[in-house]
């Protein structure tokens, strides 16, 4: 199933429809998955980052992690909760305390600017927001949810109507 044959239907399981547009975009630009990702964490580690974090972490990314670990994905990267990575979430967000505000910030784009997800009451919110360094702020920026702006981000898919 191509890209451009997808349409703004919301699928019946968020994450399988993920996960075949993943597979697909592997199958036709196996480059951008070249690079090895990160290790899936434990329940044991997912526990420790929420207890670390002060919050629980959404669902979508809890599932992503779970499945493909974080670190490079595609044309982008996901904090994971590898120890050993680069790209630990809890690292990453002890790093940025100073910015991160209510969110736990998830990525980066290597300019500055930091996605996070917002935090209400413990839990974090499944919308992505971005901390922009210029006006060093955080504003909206894919009420969507993780795996939409995930998608845009690592394999640059658009939705076609």
């Amino acid at each position: 199933m191509s890209r451009t044959e997808m349409t703004t239907a919301p699928p019946p399981n968020r994450f399988e429809h993920f996960n075949r547009l993943i597979d697909s975009a592997r199958q036709e630009q196996p480059i951008w998955f070249a690079l090895e990702p990160d290790q899936p964490p434990s329940a044991g580690q997912i526990e420790h980052a929420q207890q670390q974090l002060n919050c629980l972490l959404p669902e979508d990314y809890l599932s992503f992690i779970s499945r493909y670990g974080g670190g490079y994905f595609g044309l982008g990267i996901v904090y994971s909760l590898d120890e050993a990575s680069d790209f630990n979430l809890i690292q990453r967000n002890q790093q940025c305390a100073h910015l991160r505000g209510a969110h736990v910030v998830f990525s980066d784009n290597g300019c500055g600017d930091l996605y996070g997800f917002p935090i209400s009451k413990g839990h974090c919110l499944p919308q992505v927001s971005i901390y922009l360094h210029d006006n060093d702020s955080w504003s909206p920026l894919d009420d969507r949810g993780f795996l939409h702006f995930l998608l845009g981000q690592s394999i640059d898919y658009r939705e076609h109507p």
